[in-house]
């Protein structure tokens, strides 16, 4: 069995990638049996690179839809930016001002 699909990571290129995000600690908000399962679930995926890899860890990774119109979609994306750093980054009062009509016109500010 061809353990590389067409423009996939090798499998072993995968495994050894897996095992420095490890050690690293990008996976320690995770319990070893999501860990496992992931694992045994990634032979199966489509991975072309390891920011496609680190996406199917949960929590690792935010992908950042600048397009959001909402009224607080930077405290949004601000949010999310906090939960992947675990603790590392921490934002509160967070207060999303408009200040102009052009697009350079917006405030964000957080403690």
């Amino acid at each position: 069995m061809d353990n590389k699909q067409p423009n996939n990571l090798p499998i072993d290129k995968i495994q050894k990638l897996i095992t420095e995000f490890e050690q690293i600690g990008l996976f320690s908000h995770l319990k070893k049996n999501t860990i496992a399962r992931i694992k045994k679930e990634i032979p199966k995926q489509q991975v072309i690179n390891e920011i496609q890899l680190l996406g199917y860890f949960p929590e690792v990774t935010y992908f950042l839809d600048l397009e959001d119109d909402r009224e607080t979609a930077y405290t949004k994306k601000t949010n999310e930016l906090s939960k992947i750093s675990h603790g590392a980054f921490h934002p509160k009062s967070i207060r999303e001002e408009i200040v102009g009509t052009d697009e350079k016109g917006y405030t964000l500010t957080y403690l």
